[in-house]
């Protein structure tokens, strides 16, 4: 395989800010850096009309007045013009580490910096440390949020998926 590009963030600070999620879906490329700023980032790169280039973020997925250390980017999902991104260490209300996921839909004019999101989920069950949105998936309209902690039928830590339509 020959390298054809190089992705990187213009805001990155190393040695924390390492992507631990990519995906790829047609011309788009989402990676999730958890520790970004303390709450977390995912970066959107969309594939020029010329091809894969070295390049910096189309756009940057953030949130605004979030608890610090909610991990945003943990895991990263896209599906058309959609991109999932769970934060598993959020706190939801006073349940430290309960998690999220963020639903983020291309703007009709294109990524931009500090994209916010479209849908916030949480789970109706939740509780601390469930760590919900430490894996999503989506595809069309069916998103599916992982809480790998969470307990279920008395059982500690058994962990669910949540299947929710949007």
């Amino acid at each position: 395989m020959n390298r054809i590009a190089t992705l990187h963030a213009t805001d990155g600070h190393p040695p924390t800010d390492y992507w631990t999620s990519l995906v790829m879906t047609g011309v788009t490329i989402a990676a999730g850096a958890p520790n970004h700023n303390t709450t977390g980032a995912a970066y959107v790169f969309v594939r020029p009309p010329s091809g894969w280039a070295d390049m910096t973020q189309t756009g940057e997925l953030t949130l605004v007045n979030q608890q610090s250390a909610i991990g945003l980017g943990t895991a990263i999902a896209t599906s058309g013009s959609d991109v999932m991104v769970g934060a598993p260490a959020a706190m939801v209300g006073s349940n430290v580490g309960q998690g999220e996921a963020f639903l983020y839909s291309r703007p009709p004019t294109g990524w931009s910096e500090n994209a916010t999101p479209n849908l916030t989920i949480t789970a109706w069950d939740g509780v601390a440390n469930d760590a919900l949105g430490n894996g999503v998936a989506i595809s069309g309209e069916t998103v599916v949020v992982g809480a790998p902690f969470h307990t279920f039928n008395s059982t500690n830590n058994q962990g669910v998926a949540y299947v929710l339509s949007h």
